[in-house]
């Protein structure tokens, strides 16, 4: 069965165990976090402000990087998500599920995927302007019943996570 691993920028990220698992598990990065882990396999924007304001931070990455059309036409290099799970994608988060699933993944860990109210909106400290996690938490569920008869399944490994209708299991089980 064929896993992956995707990190969001939620203020829960535990980077050292992402970093344990390189090299064991493909790693699909949303925005930031592949500044963090430049070793990833594909990165994943949606936010076309994010290119512009932090896509230098990725300029190096050999990775395929991934975006919404808009992204595409604005940046350079990068490519289309193209999958029927899209339109239920209103972060970088969810379309980076997306993609896993475009690309054939049927087990999906998260880690990052906080989407409830902390202290910090990201793993960062970058403030978001809006956070609609109702809405987030219900897209997310769509996803997941979208492609579930699919056989996939999505994992969510992202302690304190919000998305409590996810099975969890701690990220360094996770391989």
């Amino acid at each position: 069965m064929s896993s992956c691993l995707i990190t969001a920028c939620g203020p829960t990220l535990e980077p050292e165990k992402v970093e344990a698992l390189r090299g064991k598990l493909p790693l699909i990065a949303v925005s930031d976090t592949a500044a963090l882990f430049p070793w990833c396999d594909h990165m994943v924007s949606i936010d076309t402000k994010w290119w512009t304001n932090h896509g230098h931070k990725v300029a190096d990455l050999t990775c395929p990087k991934w975006g919404y059309a808009a992204c595409e036409e604005a940046v350079p290099g990068v490519k289309r998500i193209q999958i029927k799970c899209i339109e239920h994608a209103p972060t970088s988060g969810h379309a980076a599920v997306c993609l896993a699933i475009r690309l054939g993944y049927k087990v999906i860990y998260l880690a990052g995927y906080t989407f409830g109210e902390t202290d910090r909106a990201h793993y960062f400290e970058r403030p978001v302007a809006f956070r609609n996690f109702r809405r987030w938490h219900q897209r997310m569920k769509e996803i997941e019943t979208l492609h579930r008869n699919d056989g996939v399944k999505i994992i969510n490994c992202t302690p304190g996570s919000a998305l409590t209708f996810l099975p969890y299991m701690d990220l360094s089980e996770a391989a």
